[in-house]
């Protein structure tokens, strides 16, 4: 193990904590950590793993600051006590006294101590993920973390994605039980059975998991040589730190798992490896899964069994006995008095009243699976779209009622509570779509979100504290900070957490563990700190001084009162930018060009970070360190290094922006240095750039989507805008594009719904910062987006820019690259409005022709098209011809597309402004047959999706007879040769 294993296990750190909302002391103590010499701790804790007497002073430190954090889990009012056979009373308001009724626990470590977790992981513990069953699906390893088990990557991605691991876990079991009862697998030898949907949750996993030294040694000793003292040394330091904090936490001989703590993710999966094997293996077991604590077995009963019979006349509670029996026989379930554990595992318990049974007759309607999977697809497929409103409004469904009857009736409604998901939904889809929204949408939102904010919710979502505060940064609203940290004081002050100390949480009354005031605050301070370490500013200070006064009144809890100075909060603020560990999704370049536009420190600059405008107008040329750059938590993205590289270029003024070769080679460098690396071929599998015919541009992207023998859906944009906003831009005015973003936010989602493959907008529509939300729905969903984005004034140039997003998914990645394309020849009409308020446009660039998944194509952009040399270039190469049009003189330009789809014997696709019309799609077929869609007019904003086949578009290309008169001939002069070049 070298210095550089250790230096990467950092890193990895660094990026398994960045976004996780659970831990924001970590991140904190992180950024806390880089204010020194680095390099240096590194190098100290290299020295210590390799000598004794260094690693003893080393350790004993790491163990002398571990400290026991505690927070509520679940919070109650009186207004929450229903008195039984009394009048309920639902009301829009809380009491203001809160208790605390059920308590959760965080480790709080030196950095070095986690540190010390990741190279467990690293070494030892990888191993241990390797033996797990595929059964197993919370907290895995990725499975290229380690090479020739030697040698990390140099990504700091350590876990596989948590939210497609959870969907598998979950859709697994619902799809596996609906194969069963309707014999999906289409096997004749297989009839359709019943099934039994089981889902178990242990109470309290990492609570009352009992590890020892001889267990621990047990499960850790073959994954590792134990002649090698330092993996000696690393895994008895992971035992020691887990016996500290369960000792601090009041245990004895056998020790619990500190949540926080990296390693206990591995150990909490191992511990229960022989129970995951039973439970696979149970009678009739189909599929079983587990994450983490929850359980999901899908048993299926035999069509000899009577258990249908005993059910119809003996009741439901016939399935609840089938099961806990089946899994007492199986060897995993234990029944003490009525009291249910996992088989060897006394302490393991599950909660009988959270046991459920899904029985599915094989002769019933199996809609119970089709409801269950509608409800979950429903809240999951929220992900898959973006808002179609700028700001959303805390609406009805920020409520969940509690009902007894038909939704019919308003006295069956019991309870009224805020619903957590939809609240912490709302918040991250405003902070996104802010910048788009009218002036006074955002503080209308802030204030709704004050209404909701009662002391029982502000600490029931503490967890949300960043979020609210960034939404609160990017809009100005720096009253939502004073807002925030007065309320959090307040619900704090009125906030008991003693009275239920007691029964399991009797431990909680030590001295030697924090309790929840003193832990609430010191995780605000890391929320604090962050949020407001993209805006710099006297308004910002004021409303840090009197976040200060605030919290420092909480007489009660002092603990961490020291912290909450000017001179700390403005070092910390300061170290998160330098540490990279800010929320660069805020930021409208990356983190380092950020940085080097603004100071941190700069007290009569009320600006912040977050705005594009403040950055192309910023004429600083700051220092920033790019000593610790190998550690950033992230990986730039293909989007994020091409879009920051344009923003760049813009910024500097030039008049000639790069080609799409050059950008493909500043993309593969880029790409590579955020593995440390010089080695362009990080992601030269996945796209190429080359020149052919003379030096014109090719780029090709690897795509999983292979057009030869598939048809391509192209959605195209219907929409109107105003001349108006051009002239807008070309005269510095303020403009409301809130209505725009929500059109496209429409479109977009229809596009999304029907599974285009590609997506085309008109002519200087979508505002440039709308295109970071475009491109991650572009990766997500595998789709080519096409469009013109609005003119861009800076330094007396105008640019007019068609942006060609690119997907690229495999496997092992889903990005999105963009290519942006100079228009080369403005309109006279639009010459003229440049040149006549001093501009000029900058200059034109060459056409590039792009090939993804097989197809291939060229985009040009409106007046261009008139160029009869231009348009002709890609004869005999072009599959599809776009053309993003803003454009009255639809007879000429129509006349153009319609000669140009037989001339390069292409499909050709225009979109124009709804206003002017001729949207459509193209073939080179007869005229009856030539429009595949066309449209024209409405004052709504639309999208409208044809098909093309490319593979029969191809025979046609290849030969010259056509195809019982559908398909007209080749025009004269036909270069066989260079239909060739796209069959190899």
């Amino acid at each position: 193990m070298d210095k550089q294993f250790i230096e990467e296990a950092y890193r990895k750190l660094k990026g398994s904590v960045y976004l996780d909302k659970t831990v924001p002391f970590l991140r904190m103590r992180i950024v806390e950590f880089e204010r020194g010499d680095i390099d240096k701790k590194i190098e100290n804790i290299y020295a210590a793993l390799n000598d004794e007497i260094k690693w003893k002073a080393f350790k004993k430190n790491i163990l002398e600051t571990i400290n026991v954090l505690t927070f509520p889990k679940e919070i109650k009012t009186k207004s929450d006590n229903v008195i039984e056979d009394e009048p309920i009373v639902i009301s829009n308001i809380s009491g203001t006294d809160v208790t605390i009724e059920k308590y959760n626990n965080f480790i709080d470590m030196c950095v070095e101590g986690h540190i010390i977790g990741i190279l467990w992981i690293l070494t030892i513990g990888y191993g241990m993920d390797k033996e797990l069953d595929n059964n197993c699906y919370g907290n895995r390893l990725n499975e290229k973390l380690i090479f020739n088990d030697q040698t990390t990557t140099a990504s700091p991605n350590l876990f596989k994605p948590y939210f497609n691991q959870y969907e598998s876990w979950r859709n697994q079991g619902l799809k596996k039980a609906d194969d069963v009862v309707n014999n999906n697998s289409n096997n004749d030898e297989d009839n359709n059975k019943s099934v039994i949907l089981t889902m178990l949750d242990l109470s309290r996993y990492y609570y009352n998991i009992e590890i020892t030294e001889k267990i621990f040694e047990k499960m850790t000793n073959t994954f590792y040589d134990n002649k090698d003292d330092s993996l000696n040394r690393l895994n008895y330091c992971v035992y020691d730190i887990m016996k500290k904090y369960s000792e601090l936490c009041g245990c004895d001989k056998e020790y619990m798992l500190p949540i926080g703590f990296l390693p206990s993710s591995i150990i909490s999966n191992y511990y229960l490896k022989d129970i995951d094997e039973k439970m696979s293996k149970s009678k009739g077991g189909v599929y079983y899964g587990r994450y983490v604590d929850d359980m999901i077995l899908v048993t299926q009963i035999e069509n000899w069994d009577d258990l249908k019979e005993r059910i119809l006349n003996e009741g439901n509670q016939c399935v609840c006995n089938y099961m806990i029996k089946l899994l007492e026989e199986s060897k995993i379930l234990e029944n003490d008095n009525d009291e249910y554990s996992l088989s060897g595992f006394s302490k393991l318990k599950f909660q009988k009243s959270k046991f459920r049974f899904f029985y599915i007759d094989k002769d019933g309607y199996s809609t119970i699976i089709e409801k269950i999977q509608d409800d979950i697809c429903k809240n999951s497929s929220e992900f898959n779209y973006i808002p179609e409103t700028a700001i959303e409004e805390l609406d009805t469904d920020i409520l969940k009622f509690e009902r007894e009857d038909t939704v019919n009736k308003i006295r069956a409604i019991n309870k009224s509570t805020i619903d957590k998901y939809t609240l912490s939904k709302t918040v991250g889809k405003n902070i996104m779509m802010s910048k788009f929204a009218e002036d006074d949408t955002a503080e209308k939102f802030a204030k709704s979100l004050e209404q909701v904010l009662n002391h029982k919710e502000i600490l029931s979502n503490y967890t949300l504290w960043e979020s609210i505060l960034n939404y609160y940064v990017i809009n100005n609203y720096v009253e939502g900070i004073i807002y925030l940290s007065g309320a959090i004081s307040s619900a704090i002050k009125h906030m008991d957490e003693e009275k239920n100390k007691s029964g399991e949480y009797t431990y909680l009354k030590s001295l030697q563990i924090e309790n929840v005031g003193n832990s609430l605050i010191y995780y605000y301070l890391a929320c604090l700190t962050r949020a407001t370490a993209i805006s710099w500013g006297e308004e910002i200070k004021k409303a840090l001084q009197e976040s200060i006064k605030v919290i420092k009144s909480l007489e009660k809890y002092e603990k961490f009162n020291n912290l909450y100075n000017w001179m700390n909060i403005e070092n910390l603020r300061k170290a998160y930018c330098n540490s990279r560990m800010i929320n660069k999704s805020l930021l409208p370049v990356s983190i380092e060009d950020c940085m080097s536009a603004f100071r941190r420190n700069d007290m009569k600059n009320n600006g912040g970070f977050f705005s594009l405008d403040n950055y192309l107008n910023s004429v600083l040329k700051c220092r920033f360190s790019k000593q610790n750059q190998k550690y950033a938590p992230y990986i730039k993205s293909p989007f994020e290094i091409l879009y920051s590289d344009l923003i760049n270029q813009i910024r500097a003024g030039k008049g000639e922006l790069r080609s799409d070769q050059e950008s493909v080679q500043i993309l593969c460098k880029k790409y590579a240095e955020n593995f440390g690396k010089m080695d362009e071929e990080y992601i030269k599998e996945y796209i190429e750039a080359d020149f052919y015919d003379g030096g014109k541009y090719i780029v090709k992207i690897k795509s999983d989507k292979k057009y030869k023998d598939s048809k391509v859906k192209i959605a195209v944009a219907n929409v109107r805008m105003s001349d108006e906003d051009i002239l807008n831009i070309l005269n510095g005015k303020n403009r409301d594009i809130s209505k725009r973003c929500q059109e496209i936010g429409r479109i977009l989602n229809e596009a999304i719904r029907y599974k285009a493959d590609i997506l085309v907008f008109p002519e200087a529509y979508i505002p440039l910062e709308y295109l970071k939300i475009l491109q991650s729905k572009a990766a997500k969903h595998n789709m080519v987006i096409i469009g013109g984005i609005e003119h861009i004034t800076h330094n007396k140039l105008v640019y007019n820019l068609t942006a060609t997003i690119l997907p690229i998914k495999s496997n092992s990645m889903s990005y999105a690259v963009p290519f942006f394309h100079q228009k080369l020849y403005f309109s006279p009409q639009e010459l003229k409005e440049v040149q006549k308020r001093g501009y000029k446009p900058a200059k034109g660039q060459k056409h590039t022709l792009f090939s993804w998944g097989d197809m291939y194509f060229v985009t040009y952009c409106c007046y261009e098209l008139t160029s009869i040399s231009l348009r002709h270039e890609f004869q005999g190469l072009a599959d599809i011809v776009f053309g993003v049009e803003w454009n009255k003189d639809t007879y000429y330009f129509g006349n153009i597309m319609e000669a140009l789809s037989r001339d390069i014997y292409c499909y050709c696709v225009q979109s124009n402004m709804s206003e002017y019309g001729d949207s459509r799609i193209i073939q080179p077929t007869k005229k009856d047959l030539m429009n595949i869609l066309k449209v024209k007019g409405g004052i709504n904003a639309s999208v409208l999706i044809g098909e093309i086949d490319i593979e029969e578009l191809r025979k046609h290309q290849n030969n010259n007879t056509p195809n019982n008169g559908v398909y007209k001939p080749l025009p004269a002069g036909w270069d066989l040769s260079k239909t060739n070049l796209k069959n190899k």
